[in-house]
C-alpha cells in the first residue's frame, strides 16, 4: 500500500478473508474507498480527529478519537492502515457479541495490563461525556451526568470482589449476563447515529462509504 490506486496484494487480501468477516468483493470494493480519500495508505490520529470532530461540532471529539485510534492501531506505528482498519471494523460491525465486548475491553485498559481500573474507565467516560457536549449531557438524568457516577455503576455491576479493578473475565460474564449493561458499557450515552455517520464517512470529500453495517468503537445491536 502506499501509491494512489495500488492493488491489494493477494496475501493482504487472503489474510483479511481470513481475519474478518467481509467477502472478497466487500474487501476489493472498501479498499478502492479507503485509497480514494486516503493515497498513502495509512490514516492518522489528525485525521482520526477530523472525523469525529465534524460529527461532534457542539464537543471535543480529540480525546475519544485518540482512544479509537489507540485501539484499530494494532502494531502502534502511529498510523491505521487498511488492514487494522478492516480489521476493527469486521470486528465492531459483524462480529459476535463476546468479540465485541473483548474489543470494548481493550479501549477501556489503557496500558494493556489486562485489567480495567477506576480511573481508565473514567478516562474513557469523561472522553465520551466532552465528545457529546454540555447540552446533550445537560438533557440526561441527573444521576447519568456525571462521569464518576456512570463509572460507579458500571463498578458496581461488575467489580464483584471489590478490588477495584476490572479483569475481562467479570467484564465478559457481567455484560452478556446483563443486556442493559452491554448498551452502558458499549453505546451508553453515544448518540449512536452520529458515531455510525463518523465512521461510515472520511475526509473532506467523504470518500468511505463502508458499508451498511455500522462502524462504530462498539456496534449496540448485540
Amino acid at each position: 500500500m502506499g501509491k494512489s490506486g495500488s492493488k491489494l496484494n493477494k496475501k493482504t487480501l487472503q489474510e483479511l478473508l481470513e481475519n474478518t468477516n467481509f467477502s472478497e468483493e466487500e474487501i476489493k470494493q472498501l479498499y478502492k474507498g479507503f485509497h480514494r480519500d486516503c493515497p498513502t495508505g495509512k490514516v492518522t490520529l489528525k485525521e482520526f480527529k477530523y472525523i469525529y470532530g465534524r460529527f461532534f461540532p457542539s464537543g471535543n471529539a480529540d480525546d475519544f478519537a485518540k482512544h479509537v485510534f489507540r485501539t484499530f492501531d494494532t502494531n502502534k506505528d502511529g498510523y491505521v492502515d487498511f488492514s487494522e482498519f478492516l480489521r476493527a471494523v469486521s470486528m465492531t460491525s459483524r462480529g459476535s457479541v463476546e468479540d465485541k465486548l473483548r474489543w470494548t475491553f481493550g479501549m477501556y485498559d489503557l496500558d494493556k495490563d489486562g485489567f480495567i481500573t477506576r480511573d481508565e474507565m473514567l478516562n474513557i467516560l469523561e472522553a465520551i461525556y466532552d465528545m457529546m457536549g454540555s447540552e446533550v449531557i445537560d438533557s440526561l438524568p441527573p444521576e447519568e451526568r456525571s462521569p464518576a457516577k456512570r463509572r460507579d455503576k458500571i463498578f458496581e455491576l461488575l467489580d464483584h470482589n471489590d478490588d477495584h479493578i476490572i479483569t475481562l473475565e467479570e467484564f465478559l460474564e457481567g455484560a452478556q449476563r446483563d443486556k442493559a449493561l452491554v448498551d452502558v458499557l458499549t453505546n451508553g450515552i453515544f448518540d449512536k447515529k452520529k458515531l455510525d455517520s463518523a465512521a461510515a464517512s472520511y475526509g473532506p470529500s467523504q470518500g468511505w462509504r463502508l458499508s451498511p453495517d455500522p462502524v462504530v468503537p462498539v456496534d449496540g445491536k448485540v
